[in-house]
């Protein structure tokens, strides 16, 4: 006879529970996060997900003064405008397409291995923001985060300085 058939209804359910719960404490799936819980607490600003790689700029804030935000694609598509204009209008109140010399700079490098097939490289200073992707999920996870970041200021929108 197993030992299943010698167990009641409720203690099965009790037993299915018990263990339940202690993998749910003992596993992540098997992923760990590269950063301790100390150091994401003591994060001005609470990602999720938190990133890898993560300097902060404390104190320091990227405003956004002017109603329309200035946005250099590289390479300048077409497509890639259609294609991210939806996601930008979720971070920005307006958005103007530019050559140069935007306020904020949206890279596609396909050719940056080292960041993944998702992964970002996101650096906001008191100057601008710039973001480097090598395919659109990484530049979708960016303006995720970028979301994220975005605070609501007395005299408009501002961004947290930071390198991801």
């Amino acid at each position: 006879m197993s030992a299943s058939c010698l167990l009641s209804g409720s203690a099965k359910f009790l037993l299915s529970l018990i263990l339940c719960f202690f993998s749910f404490f003992t596993s992540h799936g098997g992923w760990e996060s590269p950063h301790d819980l100390a150091e994401e607490g003591k994060a001005p600003v609470a990602l999720l997900p938190y990133p890898n790689r993560i300097r902060w700029d404390e104190g320091k804030l990227f405003p956004i003064t002017e109603k329309a935000v200035t946005v250099e694609l590289r390479p300048s598509v077409e497509k890639w405008e259609e294609s991210i204009s939806p996601a930008l209008s979720e971070v920005f109140e307006k958005v103007e397409y530019v050559e140069e010399g935007g306020t904020v700079q949206i890279l596609m490098a396909p050719l940056r291995k080292e960041l993944g097939e998702e992964g970002y490289e996101l650096e906001i200073t008191s100057a601008g923001i710039r973001i480097t992707s090598r395919n659109s999920a990484g530049l979708f996870y960016a303006l995720q985060t970028l979301r994220q970041l975005k605070m609501k200021e007395e005299k408009g929108t501002a961004f947290s300085c930071v390198y991801i």
